[in-house]
């Protein structure tokens, strides 16, 4: 049984048929024989429905613990958070307050909401709204949904999640005015609330995403720059800063460092989310060169922002020099890092020629005019 569906329609398009086929493409690889076997027990559509389904939560497995018992299309799998960092997310509204999910999609912010109060989603998809039902029902959260537009009852809750659309299955959409629904026909709505979070996309340019007031954090899990959020309302604070969803460490906007001649002792590269918060002023160290990203330092320092290495070799950045080197060391290069050189990372490790067996990472960054080099332990 899959969670009380079976027997019902899926927004009117998908019955008991297709999910009986999606039992029997589990786990069965999507030859044509497979497909045509099963279409001719449930019928084309239903057929290749199953088999898509089944390709879609073996992708969500990477988001979702138990994305084989869920259901999703693909730009609503795509849009999703990890599920970590929905919760994260979840976290920052009242436990206890009821949200409202403007935008509910496949349910993925729906089920973190659900699982610290009381929550309600909209979404004007009605095939959506019946994948979030399943979902929902899947993790046991319960959460009133509705296929309607959630403006209709935005004038309800004090706190508010938009997750606006920003895919079709064709193509991703780049503006916030294409946006589905768009940001700026709600912005004052949104914030005359305790507290609404807008999801978008951490690629935006500074200038559009301080255009919508109130705070603006840039969300890193296990190493990525996942997300943009704009928080608004009498609760949401101001400024810029990132957001570690791994442990809730914050961090604030801070001016840039000095850059740095040469390398010092110690080679940092900073979290994409605090790169892109611009908040590597407060380390104590200056930047490696013209690359933002990369610090230098004499002095040690530990933090969770920072990936570190030990410099023991920099110069100018000609092949045969740092061949030179590497032999010398009895060294090869297995990962390279680089900011500003156009040259293929993978290509320069292979014909940088092994000179030894202790791993070595190379570091390429822009001073100037000039392109550099860095020969680095990791630590």
């Amino acid at each position: 049984m899959l969670n009380g569906i079976i027997g019902t329609k899926i927004g009117g398009v998908l019955s008991s048929k297709h999910l009986r086929a999606l039992e029997e493409a589990t786990g069965v690889e999507s030859t044509a024989a497979a497909i045509s076997r099963l279409a001719k027990k449930y019928g084309d559509a239903a057929a290749g429905w199953a088999f898509t389904q089944a390709s879609l939560r073996q992708r969500a497995a990477a988001k979702f613990d138990r994305a084989s018992e869920m259901l999703f299309d693909r730009p609503g799998y795509e849009m999703a958070s990890h599920e970590h960092v929905a919760a994260w997310r979840a976290s920052r509204f009242p436990a206890g307050a009821p949200v409202l999910d403007m935008t509910c999609g496949i349910g993925g912010d729906l089920l973190a909401l659900g699982g610290r109060g009381p929550v309600a989603g909209c979404d004007i998809d009605e095939a959506r709204c019946e994948l979030a039902r399943h979902n929902a029902d899947v993790f046991g959260v319960e959460a009133l949904i509705s296929c309607r537009d959630g403006r209709e009852l935005l004038a309800d809750f004090d706190y508010v999640l938009l997750d606006p659309a920003r895919r079709t299955q064709e193509r991703r959409r780049l503006k916030p005015e294409m946006f589905e629904p768009n940001p700026w026909d709600l912005i004052e709505e949104l914030r005359a609330k305790r507290q609404a979070a807008i999801k978008l996309s951490p690629m935006l340019p500074d200038e559009l995403l301080e255009s919508f007031g109130g705070r603006t954090e840039f969300v890193s899990f296990r190493g990525e720059c996942r997300e943009a959020l704009v928080w608004l309302g009498a609760e949401a604070g101001s400024g810029v800063g990132a957001v570690r969803c791994d442990d809730g460490e914050v961090l604030e906007s801070c001016p840039s460092p000095d850059p740095a001649s040469a390398p010092m002792r110690w080679i940092y590269e900073a979290d994409p989310a605090a790169i892109r918060a611009h908040a590597l002023g407060g380390f104590g160290l200056a930047s490696l060169g013209d690359s933002p990203g990369y610090l230098t330092g004499d002095e040690e320092v530990r933090t969770p922002w920072l990936t570190q290495w030990e410099c023991i070799w920099s110069g100018a950045w000609r092949k045969k020099v740092v061949q030179a080197e590497l032999r010398s060391l009895g060294a090869r290069v297995t990962i390279v890092k680089k900011r500003g050189i156009p040259d293929d990372p993978d290509q320069i490790r292979r014909q940088l020629k092994s000179g030894g067996d202790e791993a070595i990472t190379l570091f390429l960054y822009r001073s100037g005019a000039s392109s550099k080099a860095a020969l680095c332990r990791k630590i």
